[in-house]
């Protein structure tokens, strides 16, 4: 094979070249699609689930020393 068309090979085997297939759009490039009001709104949630069980073990827990 001469140089010319292994080189040829090498570059059409780039990522991102306009000559070579598009990536395909994966399940972790998804995931960073999705807005900040949907993440912000989905840690709001988080964080008040969390709250509810801190607050239901620190009111259990005086319970269960007494």
């Amino acid at each position: 094979m001469s140089l010319p068309k292994v080189l040829s090979e090498l570059l059409h085997a780039v990522p991102g070249r306009a000559d070579t297939e598009p990536p395909r759009n994966t399940a972790a490039e998804q995931a960073s699609d999705a807005s900040f009001p949907d993440i912000f709104a989905l840690w709001s949630k988080y964080e008040d689930v969390a709250m509810h069980f801190n607050e239901l073990i620190a009111s259990l827990q005086p319970l269960a020393l007494g």
